[in-house]
């Protein structure tokens, strides 16, 4: 029988130390990547990391103005945000192909009744385009648990002779997410923000044009 001959031992034990951090190395990297698929969802779905429709909706508004060509007399969209069990701001407000703005403030809304404005044709029918290419007439998905004390929205978009309307309960984790960033362009381009309170602190303000402000709660529920 051949005996084992210390440089043998040696090279034995300097096999064994070589193969064990290459070992930990493809474990590590095999684990990472296991994670790495899970992790990218959850990113995503915590709104740390964008959809890819999302990806395609940033992609459209950073694009140069387009012609009002494109959009037809009566061409709009409409958004209505209804309440929460609290002052929620309620209200409709529609953008037309010409760039006429309407907005009705029904509940917790710093205007009440029918406002109006306007913008430049280009910008609202940039605005419809966009919303068309996006993918807007094709949103559509099977509804998940929803929030009772949650505000809703419903979108409606008018354009060269179709209409699709999408119902989002702010607490459906099943909804399009790409839907909610369109309800914010749609209220950023219409300038909602004019008729709306702000918060200020714990507070839901309206500041006027005289410099004075109120909290909505005391337009809401004046003190008789």
């Amino acid at each position: 029988m051949r005996r084992s001959t210390g440089m043998e031992a040696d090279d034995t034990d300097l096999k064994i130390q070589t193969l064990f951090p290459r070992t930990f190395v493809v474990i590590g990297a095999t684990l990472v990547l296991m994670a790495a698929v899970p992790a990218a969802f959850w990113f995503a779905d915590v709104a740390l990391l964008p959809w890819s429709d999302e990806l395609r909706w940033e992609e459209l508004r950073s694009r140069s103005t387009q012609s009002a060509a494109g959009s037809r007399p009566g061409d709009h969209v409409s958004l209505l945000r209804q309440g929460c069990f609290g002052l929620c701001p309620i209200y409709t407000v529609s953008v037309f192909a010409s760039g006429q703005i309407e907005f009705n403030g029904l509940a917790f809304t710093c205007a009440k009744g029918k406002q109006s404005a306007q913008i430049e044709r280009d910008v609202a029918n940039e605005l419809l385009g966009d919303l068309e290419d996006a993918g807007f007439f094709a949103l559509a998905w099977a509804r998940g648990a929803l929030i009772a004390d949650a505000p809703s929205a419903t979108t409606t978009l008018v354009r060269n002779g179709r209409t699709h309307r999408t119902e989002r309960n702010h607490g459906d984790p099943l909804a399009p997410r790409v839907l909610r960033r369109m309800e914010q362009v749609i209220d950023e381009v219409s300038g909602t923000a004019r008729w709306l309170p702000r918060r200020i602190g714990r507070e839901l303000v309206c500041e006027f044009a005289d410099g004075s402000r109120k909290r909505v709660h005391d337009l809401e529920y004046p003190r008789g």
